[in-house]
């Protein structure tokens, strides 16, 4: 597997024409911004990259600081392949990897191995670009599983853990390919709220281009 990735961050790093969008956000807790999220989309040919990056440091009772690294690699609209590593005060907390082998996926979470025989066609890192159309479920790279979604009323998504309801993540979306916000909320943890803040074009061939938040 890990050939695999090699192969493809080459690739990548090869193309002259590769156009890479980053969004930065800010997450914040009762008003105090407590840490950030790094997103990036690298298109490739039929190949679609997405980067997810976050950091909080925040005081429960103590200083903890959790951050995680997300990659998930897309082909023609179909998972190819996604790792996730969670940290907590710099020590690996979660190891999740999930490949497309033939008709399956092998998921592979802290040395336990579990099959999808389904297409993702869904999953977290996409929200940061786009807006979800026609799924109500969500394959989430961290757990290795899918989450429920559903749409709101008001124009919201609420994405559920069905094993635990309390967890909960409400994405606000400006249009269909502009993430606004995540409202996070969890039990006995403080309520989090992630906001878009910039949006950057980076192109091999041209100057950075920073293009403003949608609102």
């Amino acid at each position: 597997m890990k050939s695999f990735f090699l192969s493809l961050a080459v690739m990548f790093c090869l193309s002259a024409n590769a156009q890479i969008y980053l969004r930065n956000y800010e997450v914040s807790s009762s008003d105090k911004v407590v840490g950030g999220i790094t997103a990036t989309r690298t298109p490739e040919g039929d190949y679609v990259r997405y980067d997810v990056s976050s950091e909080v440091s925040m005081r429960i009772l103590f200083e903890v600081n959790v951050s995680y690294k997300v990659q998930a690699i897309y082909k023609s609209g179909i998972l190819v392949s996604s790792s996730a590593t969670i940290y907590l005060n710099g020590n690996v907390q979660n190891n999740v990897n999930c490949e497309r082998t033939g008709d399956h996926y092998t998921v592979v979470a802290d040395g336990h191995t579990t099959r999808i025989y389904e297409d993702i066609k869904w999953s977290s890192a996409l929200l940061y670009f786009n807006k979800p159309k026609d799924t109500r479920k969500i394959f989430s790279e961290t757990e290795g599983a899918f989450k429920d979604l559903s749409e709101t009323a008001d124009g919201k998504f609420k994405l559920k853990d069905s094993e635990k309801e309390s967890n909960v993540n409400t994405y606000t979306f400006s249009s269909d390919q502009g993430l606004q916000t995540i409202i996070i909320e969890r039990s006995l943890l403080p309520t989090l709220k992630v906001t878009g803040v910039r949006q950057v074009k980076l192109d091999k061939d041209k100057p950075e281009e920073e293009v403003e938040s949608e609102k």
